[in-house]
């Protein structure tokens, strides 16, 4: 059932977002992360963790409430993830740096036939992926 879900959300990703409403190029003609929708959450982390730890972290909890990575810069510090289900299309652009997550929101109450009805964040998702990072943010750091 998960794997369904994933595929189908990336799937309704590539359909309903063309790649280059998520890129745009910059002088040295290097395709970049373009953030759409709207700021929906700031956390601050602490300790600091090296950007590559930090990554580890967005995509273990992601992974871990079944979003479909859509799209990552590393060196930006940018994940970008998908999720449908029920009646939201929610895609979410996850920024790190090694002491803080910034998420930006591009989510959408959907009919049953998949068509946008109207913006709709999912605070509780939004909600779930903050408190999941707070916490595998300490435990990797313990490890350390």
């Amino acid at each position: 059932m998960h794997s369904f879900i994933k595929t189908s959300s990336l799937l309704t990703v590539l359909l309903l977002l063309p790649l280059s409403s998520l890129l745009a190029s910059d002088s040295d003609n290097e395709e970049e992360i373009e953030i759409l929708g709207d700021k929906v959450a700031s956390i601050e982390l602490y300790p600091d963790l090296s950007m590559e730890e930090a990554r580890q972290v967005i995509v273990k909890t992601v992974l871990n409430r079944s979003w479909a990575i859509v799209e990552e810069d590393e060196e930006a510090g940018i994940v970008v993830v998908n999720l449908v289900h029920r009646r939201h299309d929610s895609t979410l652009y996850l920024v790190y740096t090694t002491d803080s997550l910034t998420i930006h929101s591009d989510s959408w109450r959907i009919n049953r036939s998949g068509e946008r009805m109207r913006r709709d964040h999912p605070s509780g998702w939004i909600n779930n992926i903050e408190k999941d990072v707070k916490v595998f943010w300490q435990r990797r750091a313990a490890d350390l």
